[in-house]
C-alpha cells in the first residue's frame, strides 16, 4: 500500500490536456416540439397528482408511467425528427499541449464544476443537519458534510486533498456507517426515484457507500469533463524542493460527520433534528408578470430534455422505442421544476419563501462562471481609490437582492443571506483594482498578467458572464414584478425584485 503524504497547495500539477468544465449552450426547439413537450409534461403531472386516480400500491415512477403516456412521448419524438441534430461535443485532441495548474487553482476549478452540476450539492458540501449510526451503535445527531478529494497515486506514494479545505481529508465515515440527511432539498440526490414518487418526506437511511455511489454517478452524468477524473487520469506534479512525480489523478467522495455535543436519545430509527433556519422575515413571493412566468415555464420544460438531445443514443439515431423512457424521465423532471416549489433553476414559478429563494439564487450565481465563484469568496487585490494611496486587501463581489414594496424596502446580501454589513466598504465605480492571475482567470486560455480594472468595467464584465452562464438571472438585473405576502392570512401585495452587483474592499492594514 502506498504511503499517504501531505502535499503543499503551492504544488504545480500537469495534465495531458486542459480541464474545460464549461456549460453547454441551450438548444433551440421549435414551437411544435415545445407544444408536444407541454402535453407530455402535463399528462405526467396529472397521472402522478393525488387527483389523477393513480393506483396507490404502484409508485408513479417514469417506468410505470410510460405505458400511459406512450402516445404523447411518441409525438415529441416525431416533432424532434424535424430539428437539426445537435453537434456532438468532441474531446480535445491528444496532440494538445499539456496544461499546468497550481494545485489550489485546479482544486478550485474542480470544485466549481462539481457545485454547478446540481443545487443540492452546494449545501451538502457546506454541511447540513443529519444523523449517523456506526455499526453496532445508536443514531446521533450532528453535522454532515460531503468531502470531495483529489488524489494522486504513484507506485510508492499517494496524497489526498480535500477540495474545500485544501487539507488532507481525515476522519471520513466508513462505508458501512448509516446516514440519514434531513434537509428537504437533498431529496433529489439521496432519494431513489421510487421513494420520491411514493411521497416520502425524509430520506431513508442508507449506508455511506450507497450514497456515495449515487452522488458519483450523478456527477459523472451531469458534467462530462468530470467523468475522467472519477476513473483516473494520468498526470504529474511538482512540489517545492522535490522532483516531478508521475502517476494517476483521481476524484473521490466521502462523508465527514461531526456529532452534536449532546447526543439525541437512543432509538431504533433516526429522529429528525430541527432544521437550520435563517434570521429572515417570513415572506412569500410569487411572480406577477405572466410573460416572465411563461418564459421560466418554457425553460423548465426544455432544460431536462437537452442532455437527452446531446446523448449518443439520440445523435446516432437509435431506435425511437429506446428513447421513450428517457424522454418520460425528462418530462418527470420538468414537472418537478414547474409544479414543485423551490425548483433550483427556475424560481417563483410556484409561490415560495424568501429563505428558500436566497440560497438557490446564490447557487445560480456561483455556478454561472468560475471567476464569479472566486470573487464571491473574496480575492487578494491592490486597489487605488481617489485621494488614497495604493492599498492591498480583499476584494469581494457582493450580490444584493432588493425587494421593494409599496411601503418598505429590504436588501439582502445573497452571499451572507443577511442585510449588508454597515462596516462594508463599497468600491467606487471609478476606483482601480488590480487582481492576481493566480487567483482569478478572467481569460481562461492564458495565464498572463491581468490589466487593471476600474470598478464599473469589472462589474460590467462579471454581469455579462453571469447572464451567459445563468440566463434565468437576466430579468432580475432589470427588475421583475412580484407579489409578496408576510403572513398566510394576509392578502398578496405588489412589489418588485431586483438583483444588484457591487464590490466590497477590505484593506489589510
Amino acid at each position: 500500500m502506498a504511503l499517504i503524504i501531505p502535499l503543499p497547495s503551492q504544488t504545480i500539477v500537469r495534465l495531458p490536456q486542459p480541464f474545460c468544465p464549461g456549460k453547454a449552450e441551450a438548444i433551440a426547439l421549435s414551437a411544435e416540439v415545445l407544444a408536444a413537450l407541454r402535453r407530455l409534461v402535463g399528462m405526467v403531472q396529472r397521472l402522478r397528482s393525488p387527483a389523477g386516480g393513480w393506483q396507490s400500491e404502484l409508485p408513479p415512477t417514469p417506468e410505470n408511467l410510460l405505458p400511459y403516456v406512450t402516445e404523447e412521448a411518441a409525438d415529441v419524438l416525431e416533432a424532434l425528427r424535424h430539428l437539426p441534430r445537435p453537434v456532438a461535443v468532441e474531446s480535445p485532441l491528444p496532440s494538445n499541449p499539456p496544461a499546468f495548474y497550481g494545485l489550489d487553482q485546479l482544486s478550485a476549478q474542480l470544485l466549481w464544476a462539481i457545485v454547478g452540476t446540481a443545487y443540492p450539492i452546494m449545501p451538502l458540501i457546506e454541511g447540513v443537519a443529519g444523523q449517523c449510526r456506526w455499526p453496532a451503535t445508536t443514531w446521533c445527531n450532528g453535522m454532515l458534510r460531503l468531502v470531495i478529494c483529489l488524489e494522486g497515486h504513484t507506485t510508492e506514494l499517494a496524497w489526498q486533498l480535500d477540495l474545500t479545505t485544501l487539507q488532507s481529508a481525515a476522519h471520513l465515515l466508513p462505508a458501512d456507517a448509516q446516514l440519514a440527511a434531513t434537509e428537504g432539498l437533498l431529496r433529489s440526490i439521496l432519494f431513489t426515484r421510487t421513494e420520491i414518487a411514493m411521497g416520502a418526506t425524509e430520506p431513508a437511511a442508507q449506508p455511506v457507500a450507497a450514497y456515495l455511489r449515487q452522488l458519483t454517478e450523478q456527477l459523472q452524468r451531469a458534467n462530462l469533463a468530470l467523468a475522467p477524473f472519477f476513473t483516473g487520469v494520468s498526470g504529474a506534479w511538482l512540489q517545492p524542493s522535490e522532483d516531478w512525480q508521475t502517476g494517476e489523478l483521481k476524484l473521490s467522495l466521502g462523508f465527514e460527520f461531526v456529532p452534536e455535543a449532546a447526543e439525541a436519545s437512543a432509538g431504533e430509527e433516526p429522529v429528525s433534528p430541527k432544521p437550520l433556519t435563517l434570521s429572515l422575515p417570513t415572506t412569500r413571493l410569487k411572480l406577477a408578470d405572466p410573460h416572465l412566468l411563461e418564459h421560466y415555464t418554457q425553460r423548465a420544460i426544455q432544460q431536462p430534455l437537452e442532455p437527452l438531445l446531446r446523448s449518443a443514443a439520440f445523435l446516432s439515431g437509435t431506435n425511437s422505442d429506446n428513447l421513450l423512457l428517457p424522454l418520460v424521465t425528462a418530462a418527470y423532471e420538468a414537472a418537478d421544476h414547474i409544479y414543485t416549489p423551490a425548483s433550483p433553476q427556475f424560481f417563483l414559478i410556484q409561490p415560495e419563501d424568501l429563505a428558500q429563494l436566497l440560497p438557490r439564487l446564490l447557487w445560480n450565481l456561483t455556478s454561472s462562471d468560475y471567476a464569479v465563484m472566486v470573487l464571491l469568496g473574496g480575492v487578494k487585490a491592490e486597489v487605488l481609490q481617489p485621494l488614497k494611496p495604493w492599498q492591498t486587501g480583499v476584494l469581494r463581489l457582493a450580490p444584493l437582492l432588493e425587494i421593494r414594496g409599496e411601503t418598505a424596502r429590504q436588501v439582502v446580501d445573497l452571499a451572507t443571506q443577511q442585510a449588508p454589513s454597515q462596516a462594508a466598504k463599497l468600491l467606487k465605480p471609478w476606483a482601480i483594482a488590480r487582481l492576481s492571475p493566480e487567483q482569478l482567470i478572467l481569460a481562461p486560455a492564458a495565464v498572463a498578467t491581468l490589466p487593471s480594472w476600474d470598478g464599473a468595467t469589472l462589474l460590467g464584465a462579471l454581469r455579462q458572464r453571469i447572464c451567459a452562464g445563468a440566463p434565468e438571472l437576466v430579468p432580475l438585473f432589470e427588475g421583475i414584478a412580484i407579489e409578496q405576502q408576510s403572513r398566510p392570512d394576509e392578502a398578496w401585495q405588489p412589489a418588485s425584485l431586483q438583483l444588484h452587483l457591487s464590490l466590497e474592499f477590505f484593506p489589510i492594514s
